[in-house]
C-alpha cells in the first residue's frame, strides 16, 4: 500500500479471492479492485494472469506492471526500471534469484499462460520464451528476489536495516520479534 500511494498511474489489486475484495478496498480507497478469476472459477496463477490482464484492458488500461506480494524489497527503482523498459517494449520481466519474476510488466495482452511451470525455477526463462514465441520483444530489468525461503527471509532481514520506508521498518520489526 506504500508503494502504490507513491505510483502515478493507476492502482489495481487483484484479490485471489472475492471475499477479499470488500476488504481490500477498505485499506486504499483510490485503487480499483478487482477478482484475479469469476466467482467459483479455479485456474493457476497463469490463468488468473489472463484473466486479470483481461479485464483491465477491457477498462482501457494499456501498459500494467503485476507484482505480487512476495517481494517487499521491490522499491522505485525496480518500478522505473520497467516503465522504462516498457516504453520500448511489449514484454519486461525482472528476474527473481529463485528463477522465478518479481516483476511482469506488458503492454500487449499475454499470451495463454496457463502451462507455464509456475513456482520452479524455470518461470523466468520459460515465460521470457513463450512471449518470443509469440514475437513479443522481451527485455529484463532490474532483478531482484521474492520471499519463499528462510534463506530468502534472512536476505530479506538484511536489506530492510537501510530500507527507509515506515512499511518495511514496520516489517522489518516484526520479523525481528518473530525470529528473535
Amino acid at each position: 500500500m506504500e508503494d502504490a500511494k507513491n505510483w502515478q498511474g493507476s492502482v489495481v489489486i487483484a484479490c485471489a479471492d472475492e471475499s477479499d475484495i470488500e476488504w481490500a478496498q477498505s485499506l486504499i480507497s483510490y485503487a480499483d479492485v478487482i477478482p484475479q478469476l469469476p466467482k467459483y472459477q479455479q485456474g493457476n496463477l497463469g490463468e488468473r494472469l489472463n484473466y486479470v490482464d483481461t479485464k483491465l484492458r477491457a477498462k482501457g488500461h494499456q501498459q500494467l506492471i503485476f507484482i505480487g506480494t512476495d517481494a517487499p524489497i521491490l522499491n522505485s527503482q525496480h518500478f522505473e526500471s520497467a516503465l522504462m523498459a516498457l516504453h520500448d517494449n511489449d514484454i519486461v520481466l525482472s528476474h527473481a534469484d529463485d528463477g522465478g519474476v518479481i516483476i511482469m510488466a506488458n503492454k500487449t495482452p499475454w499470451p495463454e499462460l496457463k502451462t507455464l511451470p509456475w513456482s520452479t525455477d524455470e518461470l523466468s526463462v520459460a515465460l521470457s520464451q513463450l512471449c518470443k514465441q509469440h514475437r513479443l520483444s522481451v527485455k529484463y530489468s532490474l532483478p531482484g528476489y521474492d520471499v519463499d525461503y528462510v534463506a530468502d527471509l534472512q536476505k530479506l532481514l538484511l536489506d530492510l536495516k537501510t530500507d527507509k520506508r515506515p512499511a518495511r521498518q514496520a516489517l522489518l520489526n516484526k520479523i525481528k520479534a518473530f525470529v528473535y
